[in-house]
């Protein structure tokens, strides 16, 4: 009798641990997943110095960060603004650490390692001339053709230099989103105003089809590679999750590119952090059930250190998050209701 009694107990005990167990991994508060390492490398857009508001926001906004956080990662970001592809090979190339960020080191130790660059190699360089020539009949892509040649060449030996170091890290290539949204100021008013003249029935509409036009030359070096070496590494491709957001609604790109027409804003951030995020579960680096309540805590916490006191239903938006099934829809329960609100810093 005595021994039924044990074993009933015990089968109680076991089963009152499982519950437990599993209701703390749902709210996401008893993994340790720290063990599992993560870089961002590239450019401006993945550096999140230029984006984020405010600067001191930049941990809770920045996508490499928001990623880390709802994992628990470890993540580093060792982006560089202003890097073009030529720069970024020649700051990997370097034998050992010569600087704080030591970023040999920390490329070596990363179980997953993210890269966005290309944009600069584009947009830092006439990119209103190339527009205007892409407008030709027949279309001139002879320049930027010329150009994203040696992008091509430069992105082999930096994902060959990237194998080298640490031959097991996942690589993860972002796309460039198009930054050329009705209002934009990524091409300069005269240039826009010349070839308005000589095309007279183009309109400030049309200008995002036209720098598509680039955009994609200049992500298809990234296809391209992959063609001639499959497998190398995982597309994660923004420009097209940005470009299906404006054909769903054309002012959310506005929304999605921080002020200066070139980075993306805090929400911009979050909606590549969810892409990144997924991309992650696909590859079954993360698990979706811990970092989605992860993220909806985050958002959350935002909102009542943000926007406490300010004409934000707290109340309303926390339950919205609550109740969202995707990352999609709790951006949009928390990006919605903050629009154009100042928050408290």
């Amino acid at each position: 009798m005595k021994r039924k009694i044990i074993a009933v107990i015990c089968l109680i005990v076991t089963v009152i641990m499982t519950l437990t167990i599993a209701a703390c991994e749902e709210k996401g508060t008893e993994r340790d997943n720290s063990s599992i390492k993560i870089t961002v490398l590239g450019d401006s857009i993945a550096e999140g110095i230029l984006g984020p508001t405010p600067i001191i926001e930049r941990d809770s906004y920045t996508y490499i960060s928001v990623v880390g956080q709802i994992n628990g990662f470890t993540y580093r970001n060792r982006a560089v603004s202003g890097h073009k592809t030529g720069q970024m090979l020649e700051y990997i190339s370097s034998e050992k650490d010569e600087t704080a960020y030591a970023a040999i080191t920390t490329i070596t130790e990363s179980d997953v390692i993210v890269v966005s660059i290309l944009g600069n190699d584009l947009l830092q360089v006439g990119f209103s001339k190339y527009i205007m020539a892409a407008m030709e009949t027949p279309a001139d892509f002879t320049e930027v053709d010329e150009l994203l040649s040696v992008s091509y060449g430069n992105i082999e030996k930096i994902v060959a230099r990237l194998k080298e170091l640490n031959p097991k890290a996942e690589l993860i290539f972002q796309t460039v989103y198009n930054p050329m949204y009705p209002g934009s100021t990524t091409m300069g008013t005269k240039d826009k105003q010349a070839l308005q003249e000589k095309y007279p029935e183009v309109k400030e509409e049309d200008f995002y089809n036209i720098a598509g036009l680039l955009i994609n030359r200049l992500n298809g070096v990234l296809y391209d590679y992959l063609k001639y070496h499959p497998g190398d590494f995982t597309i994660l491709d923004v420009n097209g999750k940005f470009d299906a957001l404006y054909r769903a609604d054309t002012a959310r790109l506005d929304r999605l590119i921080y002020e200066d027409c070139i980075h993306p804003s805090n929400e911009g951030h979050a909606v590549i952090a969810c892409l990144l995020q997924e991309k992650l579960e696909d590859l079954g680096i993360a698990d979706h059930d811990y970092a989605i309540a992860n993220y909806k805590e985050l958002r959350k916490e935002q909102l009542e250190r943000l926007y406490s006191d300010t004409s934000v239903d707290i109340k309303a938006v926390k339950k919205a998050i609550d109740n969202a099934s995707t990352y999609d829809k709790i951006n949009e329960a928390y990006f919605d209701a903050t629009n154009g609100i100042i928050p408290n810093y």
